[in-house]
């Protein structure tokens, strides 16, 4: 009994970790051609595609993940769909290791705001000479 639970707890926690390599590689395989090898803009391909570069961008994305397995799985403008060549699983995978990526580029991003220095707004210049001006 103790071994059965130990397989199953052992199964629980390597499946995630399996999930992003084979994410990874399924990314790799049908999606960097075209979105580029970390999901950044390609400029080149989407001029070769005629595509807006923002679209092929998929970390500036918003989309949440139900969105984009549909995306994946049925195609949308020039991207063909993959749901006869990857099952849901493999989707599935793609979608958590973009999601992944995505927050890791956000929370970069954020770190980089936060350390940015804060320039206060100068006062404004008083008169040369330092006298006031005065109406006669």
């Amino acid at each position: 009994m103790q071994k059965i639970l130990a397989v199953i707890v052992l199964l629980l926690f390597a499946v995630p970790a399996t999930g992003l390599a084979s994410g990874r590689s399924d990314y790799k395989a049908h999606c960097a051609n075209c979105h580029g090898a970390n999901a950044l803009l390609t400029v080149k391909t989407a001029r070769k595609l005629g595509v807006d570069p923002r679209k092929l961008s998929l970390m500036a994305s918003t989309m949440n993940k139900e969105e984009m397995a549909a995306i994946i799985a049925t195609g949308k403008d020039k991207m063909p769909g993959f749901e006869k060549e990857l099952t849901k699983e493999q989707i599935a995978g793609i979608v958590d290791y973009l999601l992944e990526g995505r927050e890791k580029k956000i929370k970069k991003e954020s770190l980089i705001r936060i350390k940015a220095p804060v320039t206060p707004n100068p006062d404004p210049a008083e008169p040369s000479g330092g006298k006031k001006a005065t109406a006669p």
